[in-house]
C-alpha cells in the first residue's frame, strides 16, 4: 500500500483557552493531495468565537486550497511527463513547517503529519474525514458514485486515441495461450518493449466471484510471462481495483490480496485515478501498440 500522509485542519474557538475543532483534513499520497473542510464546522466556529473570523478563514483555506491544486497539478505533469516536481511545489514535512504561517492568524492550525494505514484514493480520504470531522464526504462524490465501477473503468478508458495503442477487452484464448484451461479476458492489454496487461477486478461482487477472476488473471499472468520469455520480454499485470468500504468482508478479501498477492510482486494495484494517467501515457507514447498486434507477428507465423 502506498505511503500516506495526514494533517487534520484545526478552528480554534477560543484564544484564551486554546480551544479548537477539527474542521478539515489534508492528506498525502504519492500520486494526489487531498483536501477538504467542514462548512458546518466553519460555522460553529465562527458562532463559539466572539469576533467575525469567517471571512478570514475562508481566505486562508482558499490560500491553502489553491496551493494544494496547484501541487496536483505539478504532480500530474511529474507522472505523464517524468518532470521533477518543483521544489516550492512539494508537500512533506519540512513543507508543513512553512505551511505553519497559516497559523499566525491565530484562528486556523494545521496538525502534524503523521502516516495513515488507509488505501490512497477518494474512498479512503473520506472514511479518514468521517473519522476527524464526524462527517460524510460521499455526497461530493455523488456524481462519480451513480456510476458503477465497471462503467467507471470504461469511462476512464474510453479515450478515443487508446484504441490504437491497446486491446480493450481483449480476450486470451487456451489454443493459442499455452497454461491457460479458458478463454480470459482482460481489461486493457498493450506493449512498450514490455508487455502491459491490466484486469478490472469488483471487489463488491461476490467472493467466490472476485477469487475466480484473480485466479484465472494469475494463471494468464504465468503462462504469458512462460510465453513471453522465450523473446526476453517482461511482463508487467496489474489489477484495476476500487477500495471497498472499510469494515466489510470485501474489504477484507481486499486486504488479503493486498498481503498475499500484491506485496509479492505477482501483480500490482491500479486505482482509477492512477488509470486515467496511464491512459493518457499510453496515448501519448508513440512506442505503445496494441498486444495483438504483437502477438500476431512473432507468435502466428
Amino acid at each position: 500500500m502506498s505511503q500516506v500522509s495526514i494533517s487534520p485542519i484545526y478552528f480554534q474557538t477560543n484564544k484564551l483557552s486554546s480551544e479548537k475543532i477539527t474542521g478539515g483534513l489534508i492528506m498525502i499520497t504519492a500520486n494526489k493531495i487531498y483536501f477538504a473542510y467542514s462548512k458546518n464546522k466553519l460555522n460553529i466556529a465562527e458562532k463559539l468565537t466572539e469576533e467575525s473570523i469567517k471571512p478570514f478563514m475562508l481566505n486562508s483555506l482558499k490560500l491553502l486550497n489553491n496551493k494544494i491544486e496547484d501541487t496536483n497539478k505539478e504532480i500530474k505533469l511529474s507522472l505523464t511527463q517524468k518532470k521533477v516536481i518543483a521544489e516550492e511545489n512539494f508537500f512533506n514535512a519540512q513543507y508543513f513547517d512553512y505551511l505553519s504561517k497559516y497559523n499566525q492568524n491565530g484562528i486556523i492550525y494545521l496538525g502534524k503529519l503523521k502516516p495513515a494505514n488507509v488505501t490512497p484514493t477518494e474512498v479512503g480520504f473520506a472514511s479518514l474525514f468521517k473519522a476527524f470531522v464526524g462527517e460524510s464526504l460521499m455526497p461530493e462524490f455523488s456524481k462519480e458514485k451513480e456510476l458503477t465501477f465497471t462503467q467507471k473503468v470504461k469511462k476512464t478508458i474510453s479515450k478515443a486515441s487508446i484504441k490504437d495503442k491497446a486491446d480493450i477487452d481483449y480476450k486470451f484464448k487456451p489454443e493459442y495461450i499455452n497454461g491457460i484451461l479458458k478463454q480470459t479476458n482482460v481489461t486493457l492489454a498493450t506493449k512498450n518493449g514490455k508487455v502491459e496487461i491490466f484486469n478490472a477486478i469488483d471487489f463488491k461482487l461476490k467472493a467466490d466471484a472476485v477469487a475466480t477472476s484473480l485466479y484465472s488473471f494469475e494463471f494468464l499472468i504465468n503462462a504469458l510471462s512462460a510465453m513471453m520469455a522465450k523473446n526476453d520480454v517482461k511482463v508487467n499485470a496489474s489489477i484495476i481495483v476500487e477500495e471497498p468500504e472499510l469494515g466489510t468482508p470485501a474489504h477484507q478479501l481486499f486486504d488479503k490480496v493486498w498481503k498475499f498477492k500484491i506485496k509479492k510482486g505477482i501483480y500490482s494495484e491500479m486505482f482509477l485515478d492512477k488509470l486515467k494517467i496511464k491512459v493518457e501515457e499510453i496515448c501519448q507514447d508513440p512506442e505503445h501498440i496494441k498486444l495483438s498486434k504483437y502477438l500476431i507477428n512473432d507468435f502466428t507465423n
